[in-house]
């Protein structure tokens, strides 16, 4: 059966996306209003991402899961990216953009359509190597996962300590897939017990975590005179402890989920949360330029506009998905 905290943590990293997004034109102003408290605010929605792929591993790495499950799963991908793709390229094309077809084609190839989109190509590429990871993980033991972790760490905190160093990250350190680390690690945490139990420490484990990322980009950010990304990237460690102490958070919390109204809220929106995903440029975008919300990172209170975008942005991303659900043939875009 699925777990309903899976569910939960891909709706609230949905919204998180779209306030990382909401956030993100104050973060790249750098002489802008409030530029400490949006870059922190921007950096609590990082452990979205990370999140959405720890919950893959959770749900098709499990025993049971079977070869067709994974086809369905794959065209779930590929019907909405298809689709999205060409819809972003018309789009654009309708903004002024000068593209020709070659140049559309050529962008969807390269994961060149729009910037939240390599999601989607990144979870394709997963997917593909289930059958692997799956009989691969099926198959390891205590010690086998005693060393992934220690693996794991200690590469993911080796770059993160070059990073603070502002040395020279090898080719070859870069290379390492760093979504699958994620995929085996939302596995692991979901089918065995961990020992850290405690909520208060998984809580302030996530929280800590994430205000020092926070405090380091907006430290390096000042130091440089401009938005620096180098700690919030996945392959940081503090980002890495922080998905999983949040991962942890969330499944220890699955018991307040038996309440009717979370559980029929859950199973509401569980089915939508990609279409969220990919929509809400599109709504950001009209809401931002079209409706002329441009300024509103500059107003009085720009923290309390950013986040009432943010809310505006998703409440009609999920209004038209569940419309759209609706519409036999154009529910496989969600």
């Amino acid at each position: 059966m699925r777990e309903q905290y899976i569910d939960c943590i891909r709706i609230v990293c949905a919204y998180s996306v779209v306030l990382l997004h909401s956030t993100a034109y104050a973060v790249y102003d750098y002489n802008g209003k409030m530029f400490d408290a949006f870059v922190l605010l921007n950096t609590f929605t990082r452990l979205a991402v990370p999140l959405f792929f720890m919950c893959s591993g959770a749900v098709i790495l499990k025993s049971g899961f079977k070869i067709e499950q994974l086809f369905k799963r794959v065209k779930r991908i590929v019907y909405p990216l298809i689709f999205w793709s060409i819809f972003y390229e018309i789009y654009l094309i309708y903004c002024g953009l000068n593209k020709s077809i070659l140049d559309a084609i050529n962008d969807i190839l390269h994961d060149r359509v729009m910037y939240h989109m390599w999601f989607l190509y990144a979870l394709l590429g997963i997917y593909l190597l289930i059958p692997f990871l799956h009989k691969m993980v099926q198959g390891m033991d205590s010690k086998d996962w005693k060393w992934f972790w220690k693996f794991s760490i200690s590469i993911i905190l080796i770059k993160t300590i070059m990073t603070l160093c502002h040395s020279y990250i090898p080719a070859s350190f870069t290379m390492i897939p760093i979504s699958i680390v994620y995929v085996m690690a939302g596995y692991y945490l979901s089918h065995f017990e961990s020992p850290i139990s405690k909520t208060y420490v998984q809580a302030g484990g996530a929280f800590a975590s994430i205000i020092i990322v926070g405090v380091l980009t907006i430290h390096s950010s000042h130091v440089s005179g401009k938005y620096i990304e180098s700690f919030i990237n996945l392959d940081n460690f503090f980002i890495y402890l922080g998905a999983g102490f949040a991962f942890l958070l969330f499944k220890n919390l699955s018991k307040i989920l038996n309440n009717s109204f979370v559980l029929n809220t859950i199973g509401n929106l569980k089915d939508i949360t990609y279409f969220c995903y990919l929509s809400h440029v599109l709504i950001l975008d009209i809401l931002y330029s079209k409706i002329y919300l441009y300024n509103y990172y500059t107003c009085d209170y720009p923290i309390v506009a950013s986040v009432a975008l943010s809310i505006l942005t998703f409440v009609v991303c999920i209004i038209l998905g569940l419309l759209i659900k609706r519409v036999p043939f154009l529910n496989i875009i969600i």
